[in-house]
């Protein structure tokens, strides 16, 4: 979990909760939950990008350095 003590956020806090997903425990259920405020204005389309681009591709990197090779 964390919560941004200074920055460009009037708030950022949130956390990442991961939970076994399956019975072989080969499987990991990934909870990501922020709660963000900028300073300033942001479009919306620049937000729907952040959700649809850039979560998702940190998830990809997280997975990267688990994955059984």
């Amino acid at each position: 979990a964390w919560n941004m003590v200074e920055g460009d956020f009037k708030t950022n806090r949130g956390s990442w909760t991961l939970v076994p997903f399956d019975v072989e425990g080969t499987r990991t259920l990934v909870i990501y939950k922020v709660h963000a405020v900028p300073k300033t204005a942001v479009p919306d389309m620049v937000i729907r990008l952040a959700q649809k681009k850039a979560l998702p591709k940190a998830l990809e990197h997280l997975r990267s350095h688990f994955q059984k090779k």
